[in-house]
């Protein structure tokens, strides 16, 4: 997959970004591209056009069914057959997920956690989620809602909205200008998205030198941790590691 940075590009000078797609043939003769999907920070879109297991989602039909791709993308299957995405992890807290799956006769489902039970949505082809706390995870389902009729899943796509989080919340009884809880800490990232380094900084370098390996610090929260995962972004933005 191609991945274009925008992280380093000032938000607030150029609040909206263009995208050219240049499509050639091969020269070989081997085809012209196809675009399956286009992603981006908080949003998803897909066609199907490549399958769903293209998109590491899981097929499954556990007592009987069959599953087959249509001409014109996505699936159809009958049965007790279900489609299951992966974990998609956020890279900032969420807020809340709004959406559409253009499906017939199939519900949608979702979850954010491995040990909850899925939820239905409210209507497959447009919905608005939300969990008791911030979203850091989630995956999604589809079931047949009637196994005597066929179910089509055709495209879907999803946004994912993080709201704002306190960064340097404090409590000053008195407001006499010394803080009994709290305060400004530049090693300390905002509420649930620890996006600083020990140093306070937002990029940090280290050199692997002749062993070929580095280190760097950075603070997470001691106790009553539930959920934990980073990314790391090389000097070109690009995504070399998640966790």
């Amino acid at each position: 997959d191609a991945m274009i940075p925008l992280n380093l590009i000032d938000h607030e000078m150029y609040p909206q970004v263009r995208v050219l797609l240049e499509f050639r043939g091969s020269p070989r003769g081997s085809g012209i591209p196809v675009l399956h999907s286009i992603s981006g920070d908080g949003s998803f879109t897909s066609s199907l056009n490549g399958g769903v297991s293209d998109l590491s989602w899981n097929l499954s039909c556990p007592a009987n069914g069959n599953i087959i791709g249509m001409p014109s993308g996505g699936l159809e299957s009958d049965g007790d057959c279900s489609f299951t995405s992966p974990w998609y992890t956020t890279l900032a807290p969420t807020e809340e997920i709004t959406g559409m799956f253009a499906v017939n006769n199939g519900i949608v489902q979702i979850r954010t956690d491995e040990s909850m039970n899925w939820t239905n949505m409210s209507s497959p082809s447009m919905f608005t989620y939300q969990d008791d706390s911030m979203i850091y995870n989630f995956q999604f389902r589809v079931i047949h809602d009637d196994t005597a009729q066929v179910m089509q899943f055709n495209s879907f796509e999803y946004n994912l909205k993080s709201g704002k989080l306190p960064a340097q919340p404090a409590v000053d009884f008195g407001m006499d200008g010394i803080l009994e809880w709290g305060g400004s800490d530049d090693r300390v990232g905002s509420w649930g998205w620890q996006d600083r380094f020990q140093n306070g900084a937002e990029i940090i370098s280290v050199n692997p030198g002749i062993s070929g390996s580095a280190s760097t610090k950075a603070w997470i929260p001691r106790d009553n941790i539930q959920s934990f995962s980073f990314g790391i972004l090389d000097y070109l933005s690009k995504l070399v590691a998640k966790q």
